[in-house]
C-alpha cells in the first residue's frame, strides 16, 4: 500500500509481467502487472478464485458471494472490524450536522457505501489485476518481496443488455498479499527456488504473446511465475473501500473518501487480525502526546531513517502508527483530514504546535551532508513533509500513486 521505491534494491526486481492486448489501452510499462481480461477471467475460475486462496479447503462454496466470504470464521475480524470503522465515520460525520445528511442512498448528502453488500448472495470478489511487487524484498529478502491478487467487490447475475450498461463493478478492492516464494517453494526437479528463480520466470512471462486461457496455463505451469502462488504464501489482506462520496452541488464541492484497512494473517487463530497500517503515522496522537511526539521525532531524524525516508525504503516503527484511515479524494483539504505529515512541519502548519521546525529539518540535511549522502527527494522542509506524507497509504492515495493496491484493474464482466 505504499508507493514503490526510487531505489531498488537489485536491478533484476525490475520484472516484466504480461503487456496488455486491447488495441484502445496503451501498454503499461512492463514488469507491473498480469492484466490480460480473459486469462484473468480464467484464473478467477481456477486455481486464484477467491474461495481457492481464502477458503483452500473446500469448505467454501464457488464461486464465493460475500455472504459467505464474511461468513467465514477466519473473515469475523475483518467484517467487526469495518463494521466499527463505519460507525466512526458516521458518528463524526453527523457530529454538529442535521441527523438526515448521511446515510445509504441519493436522498442523501454523504452517500455511504451499503453495508449491506458484505451480506449479499449476489456480490462477490473477482480477480481484476495481479500486481508483481519484488521491489518490496527490502521489507522481506527471505521471500522475495511480494505478489499481489486484487480482487474487486462487483455483483453477479445481473441482466445485461448492452454495451453501453454500467460495470457491474462496486467501490470496494480487496488485496491479497502473497510472498513471492514461499519456504519450501521447488522446482519441477525438486530443486529449491531462489529469487533469481522467480525472477527469471517473470521475465520469461513478459515475453509471451498469449492470451485467455492459453496466457492463463502458462503462467500457472510448473515453470510459470503464478505456480508459486498458494495459500500458505498469504501475508495479509487489505482493504480499500469508498465509504463516503458527496456530489458536487451548489452548496458544496465533489468529494470521495476511501477507508483503507490492513489484516495480518495469524497463524495460531487461522483468522486476519486489524493491524496497523505501513508507514501511516498516527497525526492525532502526535499532536495531542509531547512525549510521543518527542520520540518519534527523534527516531524519525536520526541519520539513517532520514536516508531511508527519502530513498523511499523507510519502515516507520509500529509504536508510532495507526489503524486505518480515510483518505478525501480529490485533496486540497484541511491539514486536519490530510494525512499524516500535513500540518506537522513549521511554515505549512495549521496547528498551534507543529512537531517539526524548519531549522529540524536544515540541521538533518546537513548531517546527511556530512555523511557524504546525497539525497534524491528531500532538500527542504517542504519537500520532507511532502514526502512523509507520500510515503503514508493515505498520502500515497491521495497521490492516485499505483502500489499495487489502489489499481483500477481489468473489468472482465464489461460488455466491452
Amino acid at each position: 500500500m505504499i508507493n514503490a521505491p526510487r531505489h531498488l534494491l537489485v536491478a533484476l526486481f525490475l520484472v516484466f509481467a504480461t503487456p496488455l492486448h486491447a488495441a484502445d489501452n496503451a501498454p503499461i510499462e512492463r514488469g507491473t502487472a498480469i492484466l490480460d481480461p480473459s486469462a484473468l477471467r480464467a484464473l478467477d475460475q481456477g486455481r486464484l478464485g477467491l474461495e481457492a486462496i481464502l477458503a483452500p479447503t473446500g469448505s467454501a462454496v464457488t464461486p464465493l458471494t460475500n455472504r459467505d466470504l464474511f461468513a467465514l470464521p477466519s473473515m469475523a475480524p475483518v467484517r467487526k472490524a469495518l463494521d466499527e470503522e463505519f460507525a466512526r465515520y458516521v458518528a463524526d460525520h453527523k457530529a454538529g450536522r442535521p441527523a438526515d445528511t448521511i446515510g445509504v442512498g441519493e436522498s442523501y448528502d454523504h452517500q455511504l457505501f451499503d453495508r449491506a453488500l458484505f451480506d449479499a448472495p449476489d456480490a462477490r470478489f473477482i480477480l481484476s489485476g495481479i500486481v508483481n511487487r519484488m521491489d518490496r524484498a527490502y521489507v522481506d529478502a527471505a521471500h522475495c518481496g511480494e505478489i499481489r491478487l486484487l480482487y474487486r467487490m462487483a455483483r453477479i447475475g445481473a441482466a445485461r443488455i448492452g454495451e453501453l450498461d454500467a460495470s457491474p463493478r462496486l467501490p470496494m478492492t480487496l488485496n491479497v498479499v502473497l510472498k513471492a516464494k514461499g519456504d519450501h517453494a521447488v522446482d519441477a526437479g525438486g530443486a529449491p527456488v531462489d529469487c533469481a528463480e522467480v525472477a527469471k520466470r517473470w521475465l520469461a512471462a513478459g515475453e509471451l504473446t498469449l492470451t485467455g486461457d492459453e496466457l492463463a496455463a502458462k503462467l500457472m505451469a510448473k515453470d510459470g511465475p503464478l505456480d508459486l502462488i498458494a495459500p500458505e504464501n498469504i501475508d495479509r489482506i487489505e482493504t480499500n473501500l469508498q465509504i463516503a462520496h458527496v456530489a458536487k452541488s451548489a452548496a458544496r464541492e465533489f468529494r470521495t473518501d476511501y477507508l483503507m484497512k490492513v489484516f495480518d494473517l495469524d497463524a495460531s487463530s487461522a483468522t486476519y487480525k486489524e493491524v496497523v497500517l505501513e508507514n501511516q503515522i498516527d497525526r492525532d496522537r502526535l499532536l495531542s502526546d509531547a512525549n510521543f511526539a518527542r520520540d518519534f521525532k527523534a527516531w524519525l531524524l536520526e541519520p539513517a531513517n532520514f536516508e531511508a525516508l527519502d530513498r523511499g525504503t523507510i519502515l516507520i516503527p509500529d509504536q508510532f502508527l495507526r489503524k486505518g484511515i480515510v483518505a478525501p479524494t480529490p485533496t486540497g483539504f484541511a491539514p486536519s483530514e490530510m494525512q499524516p505529515a500535513f500540518g506537522l512541519v513549521e511554515g505549512e502548519d495549521k496547528t498551534d504546535h507543529p512537531i517539526f521546525s524548519e531549522s529540524d529539518v536544515v540541521t538533518a540535511l546537513q548531517k546527511e551532508a556530512e555523511r557524504g549522502v546525497t539525497l534524491q527527494n528531500i532538500r527542504s522542509a517542504a519537500g520532507f513533509e511532502r514526502r512523509l506524507n507520500d510515503m503514508s497509504c493515505g498520502g500515497c492515495h491521495q497521490t492516485r500513486g499505483i502500489g499495487g493496491f489502489h489499481f483500477p484493474g481489468v473489468d472482465w464482466m464489461a460488455a466491452k
